[in-house]
């Protein structure tokens, strides 16, 4: 995603709409959703809001049921996230760290 498509993206209201998508019953979607979060997380402007709508849990839940590409997105977005000191503890507090190690270990 090009860097001058994100803030319009997030204002135009994406964000909890893929959010809802991360918890979509086909996983290909929740993979699809994750990597444009991913995308858009790359923007420190963007990542509060991100978090305020509830990405953080989300994407610990595809961490743990999510298929191959879906759990690679959810670490990617995470990593993004986490480049914000204040996301940190919330990202270990949601139970990120032990599939992010199960990860590592596949």
């Amino acid at each position: 995603m090009d860097e001058c498509h994100r803030a319009p993206i997030a204002a135009a209201g994406a964000l909890p709409l893929l959010v809802a998508l991360l918890q979509s019953n086909d996983k290909v979607t929740q993979a699809h959703a994750a990597d444009a979060l991913s995308a858009l997380a790359k923007d420190d402007a963007i990542r509060q809001s991100i978090v305020e709508a509830r990405a953080v849990p989300a994407l610990v839940g595809l961490l743990r049921f999510g298929i191959s590409v879906g759990k690679s997105n959810a670490a990617r977005a995470l990593a993004w996230l986490s480049e914000d000191a204040s996301h940190r503890a919330l990202i270990v507090a949601e139970g990120a760290l032990a599939p992010l190690v199960d990860l590592l270990r596949s």
